[in-house]
């Protein structure tokens, strides 16, 4: 190699956390922060981190420096106290985190729409099709969870909880005696005394998303990256150009960049107060004769501007992905606005509803059981939606237009019959055309927005179903954790009710004194929701699991690729672990299953709801034999299940806390935490948001001079000796490949911003010159990734091989033992508007005509590790970018089957490395030292041969040179 290169190796943990040291081959004492001019590059959740001493890696190459790096980011959890109320502290913060996790799969549904670069837009990403029925789908889920406290406060605690009888006063006896000062209070009174339970429930699970915050912030690129917009003088943000038209996603310069503030967050509250108003007029309005007028006017009011605060979700989510950084009027004072009129409005009927008269104490809570009912509905309608948000415009043209006339006919049917049908009905059955008729304008406004697939529906996961498969698994799981939390308070309430007493006779037995069990009523949804839904979920998934289990034992296996020689004595113990890799690999197909009963389950419980609640169906319900053998044991199923549920969430959460390992349900967490917080503002907090810019300004760092990092001037820096190797494990690949994209487009911008005043053709092509140079000095090197059959399934706008440029593939078989055999799909074709360097392969300047610029590694028994081409056999074409790793583990005391970790200790790591390192030193004219002295001792050879040929091939030669020249 030549002397001159100093090469910075930057090693990338994934899922498993690896620690520093392992990733550096040390000893855990062996390790100290990474520092850059005598500033240390970690804190307490991630950084940079270095060996005291070299490891053996660094001194492989003695002509050349190369300084080994570990970025650790899985201290990202954001919230890691210590002490006994640290974690206990931790440990709520861990449940909190489990009933966030719905949203966190709203915002992923939000990311696997359509979604295209647009620097006119905030973030630099436009919104999409369908970005506003998303937002309103993650209002409606924090509603739900606002109905569910509501029901469990305001019903159970506040009505069902307090009776007279025999002129006493009685209340539940599992009540806490902090509540005995409600027994002397009214019906009113005491709902408005509990009515700020749901509000301040939400604004927990918000303290709880916020909390986990974290952003990676330079003390000047930061502010000017956020502020820049690329704009073209004497345009109007409308009509400008988008200079982004034909660039990835993930090259947006803003993606990664977020100012903490969330008018949405704002609005979620804001409706949640507006929400627990209207229980409280609505109630008021059935219970109270003389304040009935007052309490429909505040009921009136809070629907006004519930619908006020829906709308203005759904522009602002039609608008932009982030709220714009400088406008004339901003979306948080219109925000705050709203905020302080639904606090207006609330206080205003407390103080109504406590004055006023209630005619019936024992009255049922009625309004609580309609409510959830309409939520679930609408959700299940928004749900369904995501089918139609990646259609051509055609089709979502003629489905916009059938659903539009599905709503305007249901809105007629449901005017003609207002004289026969309750109020409350009738406006239910309203809101639900006109959501209907919502969704369908949204469709038909489809514009440019369609997706860009060249290898076909068959690429993406679920046929392009993506967004609406996300939503209904957020609706399973916002529905199941509704059911938790009221049928597990009402059930506690209920408990106080049952009076035991030993039986003398048989000291084994107790005898009932007083059965009263059923005081508490829960509404029904929630018996459903969690009992008929849930286990309808679970038994679908249980059953087409039994039946993949069939692939551990069937087929031929898992042969492809071959067994290495070397490991062919452990054959066996491989192929076993093979199968049951593959056997976890089918989690698409299961979640396809989750998804579709989930659909069907929503129906079976708003159907099983409405008729057991309104009108003579309940009558006919119980009355079949089926209703009357299997309710009762459906009860105390729903209740054993989801106690189970319950306590192991409260176990896991309790574990994660006392052992420290970080994350609750820590996959869920990095799969789900990874994407920008777009969709719903009380999603898990993204930790990309941090470690994608913290690795981009690490790389620049190092490339230029790193005492002038911020300086505008800083490309001018750039050191000509200087590499990286950026080595990337798992879902560290996803950060390092978005910090690539990331660092483009940062000094693609830096360098546009330095030629204001140059033309816009010349300045793009000199920033386009500049970006390619710096990043030919980067080299990728990926093991055990899955961005080829999930990611890029997944998310095809923003992982897709029309990101990547590497070929497809289809989704997994269900029950075959190999499920990836025969599913290659070829390598899509370059779009004539896209340029090359699009592609990752392109960005780095590498490919066919290029030098190698990335190397994946993988084996066949890891479960969480996928080739990046193809599978050996799949495809005659060449696969340059895919090497297998040895299925044994490298430095085990027996013989074991590596899985998913261990890859750095590997010689297919060592091989691959010293591949991509080689490559350097034919860069910018520069022969290694071999092939200059190879080149020498052939011309000295070449001499001593002219010299000492014989003398008659010399005359010849000689006699050649003096004949004259024929004419």
């Amino acid at each position: 190699m030549s002397s001159a290169l100093e090469i910075l190796e930057l090693r990338v943990h994934g899922v498993r956390n690896t620690p520093p040291h392992e990733m550096l081959g040390v000893e855990p004492g062996d390790v100290v922060p990474a520092d850059a001019d005598g500033i240390k590059l970690a804190d307490n959740l991630a950084g940079f981190y270095k060996a005291k001493q070299p490891p053996a890696e660094a001194l492989l190459a003695p002509d050349s420096r190369i300084r080994i790096e570990a970025y650790s980011w899985g201290k990202l959890d954001r919230f890691a106290p210590s002490g006994l109320l640290g974690k206990a502290a931790r440990a709520l913060y861990n449940i909190g985190w489990f009933l966030i996790a719905p949203f966190g799969l709203a915002n992923a549904a939000y990311w696997a729409r359509v979604l295209k670069a647009d620097n006119r837009r905030e973030g630099d990403v436009g919104p999409g099709t369908g970005a506003a029925l998303v937002r309103l789908f993650s209002l409606l889920l924090t509603l739900l969870f606002a109905t569910a406290v509501a029901t469990a406060a305001m019903d159970f605690v506040a009505v069902q909880c307090f009776r007279t009888e025999n002129g006493q006063r009685q209340m539940c006896d599992a009540l806490p005696h902090w509540f005995d000062g409600l027994r002397d209070l009214e019906r009113g009174q005491r709902l408005a005394a509990v009515s700020i339970f749901p509000i301040l429930a939400v604004t927990l699970l918000a303290a709880v998303s916020l909390s986990s915050d974290v952003r990676f912030r330079t003390r000047f690129t930061d502010q000017k990256r956020v502020q820049s917009h690329l704009k073209v003088p004497g345009e109007k943000p409308k009509t400008r150009r988008n200079m982004l038209k034909d660039a990835p996603v993930l090259a947006a310069p803003r993606l990664w960049i977020r100012r903490v503030n969330s008018p949405t967050g704002v609005a979620h509250i804001a409706a949640t107060v507006l929400l627990v108003a209207f229980l409280l007029a609505a109630d008021l309005k059935a219970n109270s004769k003389d304040d009935a007028a007052a309490a429909t006017t505040f009921a009136a009011i809070a629907c006004f501007l519930l619908a006020v605060v829906a709308g203005s979700v759904m522009v602002w989510g039609s608008k932009s992905v982030r709220a714009p950084f400088k406008v004339r009027f901003s979306r948080m004072a219109l925000a705050v606005a709203l905020l302080l009129a639904s606090l207006l409005v609330y206080l205003l009927t407390v103080v109504v509803v406590c004055r006023a008269t209630t005619v019936n104490e024992t009255a049922p809570f009625t309004v609580a059981q309609i409510v959830p009912i309409v939520l679930v509905a609408l959700l299940a309608i928004f749900a369904t939606s995501g089918c139609f948000m990646r259609l051509s415009p055609a089709a979502a043209v003629f489905w916009g237009t059938l659903l539009w006339c599905c709503g305007f006919i249901g809105g007629l049917i449901i005017v003609s019959r207002l004289d026969r049908a309750p109020m409350s009905v009738s406006a239910a059955y309203g809101v639900c055309a006109i959501c209907l008729i919502a969704v369908a304008a949204s469709l038909m406004k489809q514009g440019e927005r369609a997706p860009v697939r060249p290898l076909g529906r068959k690429a993406e996961a679920w046929h392009g179903l993506a967004p609406a498969v996300m939503m209904y698994l957020s609706l399973l799981l916002a529905a199941f954790y509704s059911s938790a939390i009221v049928v597990g308070i009402g059930n506690w309430l209920q408990a106080g009710g049952l009076l035991w007493q030993q039986d003398t006779n048989h000291p084994l037995f107790r005898n009932l004194l007083k059965d009263d069990a059923s005081a508490i009523k829960i509404p029904f949804l929630y018996w459903a929701a969690g009992g008929v839904m849930v286990l309808l979920v679970l038994a679908a998934v249980l059953l087409v699991a039994a039946l993949m289990l069939s692939s551990l034992w069937s087929g031929n296996g898992v042969t492809n690729p071959d067994i290495a020689e070397v490991e062919q004595p452990y054959t066996s113990e491989i192929l076993a672990v093979r199968r049951r890799s593959a056997l976890l690999q089918r989690g698409e197909r299961v979640v396809e299953i989750a998804a579709l009963a989930t659909m069907f389950g929503v129906i079976v419980v708003l159907a099983l709801t409405i008729l057991h609640e309104y009108g003579p169906g309940r009558q006919w319900l119980q009355q079949q034999w089926l209703w009357e053998t299997f309710a009762p044991a459906g009860t105390w199923v729903t209740t054993c299940a989801l106690t189970a549920a319950g306590a192991l969430i409260v176990g896991a959460a309790i574990t994660s806390a006392a052992v420290g390992t970080g994350r609750p349900l820590g996959l869920l967490w990095d799969l789900v935490a990874w994407l920008p917080r777009a969709g719903h503002p009380f999603g898990p907090a993204c930790y990309s948001e941090r470690a994608v810019p913290e690795l981009a300004s690490r790389m620049l760092q190092w490339l230029t001079d790193q005492k002038k990092v911020d300086d505008p001037e800083v490309l001018d820096q750039v050191q000509p000796a200087r590499r990286i190797l950026l080595a990337t494990h798992s879902l560290g690949a996803v950060l390092g490949i978005a910090a690539l994209y990331h660092l483009a487009a940062t000094v693609q911008q830096k360098e546009l911003d330095a030629r204001e005043n140059m033309a816009t053709a010349a300045a793009k092509e000199a920033a386009e010159q500049k970006t390619r140079e710096l990043l030919s000095r980067i080299r990728l090197l990926t093991f055990g990734i899955q961005l080829r059959p999930y990611f890029g399934r997944f998310f095809p706008d923003l992982w897709g091989p029309a990101v990547l440029g590497t070929p497809g593939v289809k989704g997994p078989r269900y029950f075959a033992s190999d499920p990836w055999k025969d599913r290659f799909l070829p390598t899509p074709p370059l779009l004539p508007q896209n340029p090359p360097q699009g592609h990752l392969v392109g960005l780095l300047r590498g490919g066919a005509d290029g030098p190698g610029v990335w190397q994946n590694l993988w084996r066949r028994t890891d479960y969480l590790g996928f080739p990046v081409y193809s599978y050996p056999n799949d495809t005659a074409d060449k696969n340059a970018l895919d090497a297998t790793a040895l299925e044994i583990e490298p430095d085990s005391y027996q013989a074991l089957v590596a899985t998913h970790g261990n890859y750095f200790k590997t010689s297919s790591y060592a091989v691959a490395r010293e591949s991509l390192l080689k490559d350097w030193e034919f860069q910018e004219g520069r022969a290694p030292a071999g092939t200059t002295m190879a080149v020498v001792v052939v011309g000295v050879m070449g001499w001593f041969w002219w010299r000492l040929r014989p003398d008659g091939s010399r005359l010849k030669v000689q006699a050649a040179k003096d004949k004259p020249d024929e004419m």
